[in-house]
């Protein structure tokens, strides 16, 4: 068995060239993620067919009620060539294709994902100016190679310039969409014989490949997500445990200061942005909920009953499902979080609540993860394909609270490419994520635009099930969060899931506020507050604030008393902070920096640390000093005239105002 499938895997990537990730668990099939791009021969496609149905474990097409065989082919396929359908046909003798009213599981092979445009009209992905279409490309392509890149060009005069940089916003076009192939291979293959399979693979195909080393630390399958909440920790007494809240009613952000931080802010602008849109990729919601009235993305090509805004999806009015690719958005209402993305969208909403007739700032959109069938399985291809529709809709955020136990190839595509803040809940394991290795979260790199977010309870202490360390950014509200169930009765809810939606509300008020993508994630972490007790349990050691974050124009000072005071008002822009890094003196200003921590403890002692702005799209640089910093801080608090010395042994971090947007 193995020697015929190293064989027949051997001709495939020699064929086809195709990229190749590896997963594998002890308990479960392994699974191969697979990179190809289209075949159009029709004698080397069945080829293609026969190979994988010969190599892959038992796989199946799901026939949803009121769908032909044709269109689940296509949905699942991205087209429906006569080959194609024929295995059907030849698998399941005498099939209806036809619709019926009932949902059909059909035998079949594992198909890749080819989309080559509708009506003559080749596909098209929306992009921004400064992208570069070596980042992005893989996601839809699964190829950046030089020829790819020139037919991109041929096909989009002037909107491609030097180092293959978008040139304008706009609609790129392409010729193809290709998501990656998943191989489920036969039980009979051990985790040793998988392994050396992969090895086999990465010698056998193209230069791109990275066969990954067989993961087996995980409770779940290789070829699918989990939400991060089926690793729930249970309490008894939540309210006892989280240290809070004191009545059920209690919310963890103090949102009077909210509303009163984001209306100073809008007064001062000239123009009025757009809402920021946050896209939840979850177990799906209700939309007919009229708790969610006025409060979802609205897709107008949909609303006025004209064809999807979003290239080959339809009547996603508020969202879609990443497997039907079509509105349906309704959770499954026998499944046990069915009400899972619900409660992210209550949460996501409430965080930040404007009288009912107020206008909107934060919208959601709806991206369902889940298969429509039972066990309701997350596959692989529904995160990539829910960054891209966070593309297509031009969302500011992306919400996600699942993880997979492999760095698989397709999420890393998507993280690349994403030209929005990717807000991924740490996970429920009370562990570290640089052992637990779990993903999206434990990607060391692709940083740039994602926060990964724990949870801490109602004392500001670390939740006891959140996960930590370095490669956690910030800690949110996430422990004993009360929540409103349909029937009006208040759940109290634990998890980083709980979590996320604080900090992705956050980022979309910041848009709402005109600030530039680059520097939301920036000013998120800028202003959250320092913690010394958890300064080495994640990787900055501080916990969302969100009046803080939101007045970007104002200077901040917090204080490291007990109520945590937090001052607003102005840094006198001619002083000067020094320090010594590596023995040499470096000097500081104000309009430099987004961030000083004065005296941050590490494993050797306190140090002053200082985040510079590193380039103008607003990323930055964490710069440790030799000592604490010793010069007194000049700063003139809202309401004084004059500015005052402060002692920096009373500060417990700055956060200047954002100098500069785009």
């Amino acid at each position: 068995m193995m020697k015929r499938s190293i064989a027949l895997m051997r001709f495939l990537f020699l064929w086809f060239g195709a990229g190749v990730s590896f997963a594998s668990h002890a308990q479960t099939p392994s699974a191969l993620s697979m990179k190809l791009a289209p075949v159009f021969d029709s004698q080397a496609r069945e080829r293609l067919w026969a190979n994988l149905d010969k190599v892959s474990e038992n796989s199946s097409l799901n026939v949803y009620a009121s769908e032909s065989v044709v269109d689940a082919v296509k949905r699942q396929c991205g087209g429906a060539p006569k080959d194609l359908v024929q295995i059907v046909r030849d698998k399941n003798p005498g099939v209806k294709e036809a619709p019926v009213d009932f949902d059909r599981k059909l035998n079949f092979i594992p198909c890749p994902y080819w989309y080559f445009g509708k009506d003559s009209k080749r596909p098209s992905i929306q992009v921004k100016e400064g992208e570069n279409l070596a980042n992005v490309l893989p996601l839809y392509t699964a190829s950046s190679a030089k020829r790819t890149l020139d037919v991109v060009k041929q096909l989009n005069p002037g909107m491609i310039g030097q180092n293959n940089t978008v040139v304008k916003d706009g609609a790129l076009q392409i010729p193809y969409v290709a998501r990656n192939l998943v191989v489920p291979l036969p039980p009979t293959v051990t985790p040793q014989e998988a392994s050396a399979l992969a090895l086999k693979l990465g010698e056998t195909a193209a230069p791109a490949a990275v066969p990954v080393d067989p993961v087996a630390n995980s409770s779940f399958g290789p070829n699918q997500y989990r939400l991060v909440e089926e690793a729930a920790w249970q309490s008894e007494d939540p309210r006892r445990d989280c240290n809070g809240p004191q009545i059920d009613t209690q919310w963890p952000v103090d949102i009077a200061a909210a509303v009163s931080a984001l209306s100073d802010t809008l007064a001062k602008l000239k123009m009025k942005p757009d809402p920021g849109v946050v896209l939840i990729a979850d177990t799906g919601l209700d939309v007919t909920n009229s708790e969610f009235a006025g409060a979802l993305w609205t897709n107008s090509g949909v609303a006025n009953n004209l064809p999807s805004v979003v290239e080959n999806y339809t009547n996603d009015l508020h969202g879609a499902s990443m497997v039907l690719r079509t509105g349906n958005v309704m959770p499954a209402g026998d499944y046990k979080y069915s009400t899972h993305g619900g409660d992210v969208a209550r949460i996501l909403l409430k965080s930040f609540d404007p009288a009912p007739t107020a206008e909107r700032h934060v919208v959601a959109a709806i991206a369902k993860l889940n298969d429509e069938v039972s066990p309701y399985l997350i596959q692989l291809n529904a995160i990539p394909a829910s960054f891209s529709y966070a593309r297509q809709i031009r969302a500011d955020v992306l919400n996600l609270s699942v993880v997979i136990a492999s760095p698989d190839d397709g999420l890393r595509s998507a993280l690349q490419s994403a030209n929005f803040l990717v807000v991924a809940a740490a996970g429920n394991d009370g562990a570290f994520l640089d052992q637990k290795k779990l993903f999206p979260p434990a990607f060391p790199d692709l940083r740039e635009r994602m926060l990964v977010v724990g949870a801490h309870d109602w004392s500001r202490e670390l939740a006891p099930f959140s996960n930590r360390g370095t490669l956690v950014d910030v800690l949110a509200p996430g422990c004993a969060i009360p929540t409103t169930r349909p029937d009006g009765s208040i759940s109290l809810l634990s998890g980083t899931s709980f979590a996320a939606p604080f900090v992705s509300q956050l980022a979309a008020l910041l848009r709402s506020e005109g600030l530039s993508l680059g520097y939301v994630r920036t000013r998120i972490l800028a202003t959250a507050d320092y913690i010394s007790d958890i300064a080495l349990l994640t990787r900055y050691g501080v916990e969302l604030d969100v009046p803080r974050a939101l007045r970007i124009r104002q200077d901040s000072i917090a204080f490291s008393d007990a109520k945590r005071t937090v001052l607003y008002g102005e840094l006198d822009k001619y002083q000067s902070w020094t320090c010594k890094v590596g023995g040499t003196t470096r000097v500081f200003y104000p309009q430099t920096v987004v961030k000083v921590i004065p005296a941050a403890k590490t494993a050797a002692g306190e140090v002053a640390r200082i985040w510079t702005r590193s380039s103008a799209s607003g990323g930055f640089e964490e710069i440790t000093c030799d000592a604490p910093l010793t010069e007194p801080l000049a700063f003139k608090k809202d309401g004084d005239l004059e500015f005052k010395k402060y002692d920096w042994k009373q500060v417990s971090d700055v956060a200047p105002m954002v100098w500069a947007t785009n």
